[in-house]
């Protein structure tokens, strides 16, 4: 699936891709393979160049444009067909608290030299299975790994627990932050902010925060709707069987 649109800040010089199919090689810069832009030289929305990956710098305006897009859509089917069509990573599923609160538990145990040492235990832990365990046969079973040093229940420590080191793309990395910072948040502890914490440069900040959640607005707005859609048309299609059988 490939979807087109304009920038709202760079109108005069750049286009906007969604494609499902592309595949671009990761430095470490990219907000995602599949999203890209194009240069227009100031000539609509006609490509001058070929796509190329949006960099962390034009992340807020790659989505808040994206979000605007979206809400032009009216189609029902053209609605369907781009949620089902959006990867995963771009409709930012809320995390299970659950597993937030796990990882926000796992902490590496500091031993006193008062602590002998063959008192000392490892402490291990299970992100499948969300539990925190001491026990030594646990050494060599794959589902659990040794808590690390850096595991202190901060925001980069629930990351690192939760992800590992699968999340390459700044778009991941950028949303789990976020949720692992507002986790923190609820429990009325404090943390970096989650720019400061990923030192994404000063230039790419601003209005990145509700470009994720306006993005994320949109697909909710659609779930919500389309559950409304589906209550109603229940109710039409059982209201002539539930009238028959009131007369009876």
């Amino acid at each position: 699936m490939q979807l087109r649109f304009p920038s709202i800040g760079r109108a005069a010089t750049t286009g906007y891709v969604y494609d499902t199919e592309a595949w671009t090689a990761n430095n470490g810069g990219i907000l995602a393979q599949e999203i890209l832009q194009y240069d227009t030289m100031g000539d609509g929305m006609t490509a001058h160049t070929p796509n190329y990956p949006v960099r962390i710098e034009h992340a807020a305006d790659y989505l808040l444009s994206f979000a605007e897009y979206l809400l032009s859509v009216t189609d029902l089917e053209e609605i369907k067909r781009i949620y089902s069509g959006v990867h995963y990573r771009l409709r930012f599923d809320e995390w299970h608290r659950e597993s937030l609160a796990f990882a926000h538990s796992v902490r590496y145990v500091e031993y006193g030299e008062d602590v002998p040492y063959n008192k000392r235990k490892t402490h291990y832990y299970s992100r499948e299975l969300k539990k925190v365990s001491t026990a030594e046969k646990l050494k060599h079973d794959r589902r659990w790994e040794e808590v690390p040093r850096w595991a202190d229940g901060g925001v980069k420590a629930m990351v690192g627990l939760l992800s590992g080191d699968r999340f390459t793309y700044w778009l991941e990395r950028i949303w789990l932050y976020e949720q692992c910072y507002q986790f923190k948040r609820s429990l009325g502890e404090w943390s970096d902010s989650v720019e400061e914490l990923l030192e994404i440069p000063e230039s790419a900040r601003p209005y990145l925060n509700t470009a994720l959640h306006s993005v994320r607005s949109v697909f909710k707005g659609w779930e919500l709707l389309d559950a409304a859609r589906r209550g109603a048309s229940n109710y039409r299609i059982n209201l002539p069987l539930e009238k028959t059988e009131e007369a009876a």
